[in-house]
């Protein structure tokens, strides 16, 4: 009979230990890098580049909130002379004065837009659309935003992404 009560006994603290284990588990969080390959494209007059002619800095950084709302860092993007004059193998030349069009701005959630989503995009400061042309100058300095408020439940533990493509022309 004792070993009966020492089995009962011990059964009954090993499933209080188990229960308990539950309610005492640690918290936890998924952290997500993403990215892009970016790409430029160049022309026979104009190369696109980031800042001080770099090919490579053509990337930013985005922190949502949970609720899916952002401002992303700003990329600054330079319009230089195409000095080889060929598209195909180009070679930065000097800063050129560009018309800078806004052709596409998208933001997604695990790869899928959310319809209440608002992107906002600014170049050097100012609200541009679709279309939009920012004239005649070098450098611009774009930021995409997201700024709706999202249901948690719909944007949580997705991966964001924004991305914003431009076009320079001679100006």
């Amino acid at each position: 009979m004792n070993n009966i009560k020492k089995t009962a006994l011990a059964s009954a603290l090993l499933m209080g230990m188990v229960l308990s284990a539950g309610a005492n588990a640690a918290s936890n969080a998924t952290v997500v890098w993403t990215g892009t390959v970016p790409v430029t494209n160049a022309s026979d007059e104009i190369v696109i580049t980031g800042l001080a002619g770099d090919l490579t800095a053509l990337n930013g950084t985005i922190t949502p909130s949970t609720d899916g709302i952002f401002e992303s860092d700003s990329i600054v993007l330079e319009s230089h002379v195409n000095d080889s004059g060929d598209p195909a193998a180009p070679t930065i030349g000097a800063l050129v004065a560009a018309n800078w069009t806004l052709v596409d701005a998208t933001v997604t959630f695990d790869g899928v837009a959310n319809p209440a989503q608002t992107v906002e995009v600014d170049i050097n400061g100012a609200a541009i659309a679709v279309g939009d042309v920012v004239p005649s100058v070098e450098t611009i300095a774009t930021k995409v935003s997201q700024t709706a408020t999202l249901p948690e439940a719909e944007v949580g533990g997705s991966t964001v992404q924004a991305s914003v493509t431009v076009m320079a022309d001679v100006a």
